[in-house]
């Protein structure tokens, strides 16, 4: 923002937005909004601003998740980070296991994503620059006992089936056999 011109038309961009009171700053570059967030979505108080021509200062995080399975995990994800107040887009890359979330810091923190993720059932890794081997290192272990627990489980169960399928063939070879037997 160079002028007061500028100011006063985001100033009334946003104002016209209904329980919305907005002061711009021009020397600051900043606006003060006072708003109910129960009322207004702070995306559409943003796309007032840029909508007179200003981009809006706002952070960006990669997340890393663990769990998403199909194209219907990712679009889950996107939504539940989406609806969160304070969040302008968040994209899911299936693949690579990664989140690219844009917010506005002073609205959601990273861990009211990642709480929105673990809602869902997925794990939350973190951010995707800092390291946290513990947690993948505690993820991947219980990971690896749960594939345990799941073949320990199949091999109990199809030697039960097994022994269901067999015992109909062994009673009746062992009635021919006394059958054989008895009459010789």
């Amino acid at each position: 923002m160079h002028c007061a011109s500028c100011a006063l038309n985001v100033e009334d961009s946003i104002n016209k937005l209904d329980d919305v009171n907005a002061q711009v700053d021009i020397n600051n570059n900043k606006a003060r909004v006072e708003h109910d967030l129960s009322k207004v979505n702070l995306g559409d108080i943003d796309k007032r601003a840029e909508d007179t021509g200003f981009n809006v200062r706002k952070s960006e995080v990669t997340l890393k998740i663990q769990g998403m399975r199909c194209a219907n995990c990712v679009l889950n994800i996107e939504k539940a980070l989406n609806n969160l107040n304070g969040v302008s887009s968040a994209t899911v890359n299936l693949s690579s296991g990664k989140a690219l979330v844009v917010y506005d810091s002073t609205s959601v923190t990273i861990e009211d994503m990642g709480k929105a993720i673990e809602d869902l059932g997925f794990d939350f890794l973190g951010v995707a620059d800092q390291e946290d081997s513990d947690r993948e290192d505690k993820l991947f272990e219980k990971d690896l006992k749960d594939k345990r627990n799941r073949i320990i489980v199949g091999f109990v169960f199809s030697g039960i089936l097994m022994g269901i399928m067999f015992t109909p063939h062994m009673v009746s070879m062992i009635l021919e056999f006394q059958c054989l037997h008895f009459h010789s």
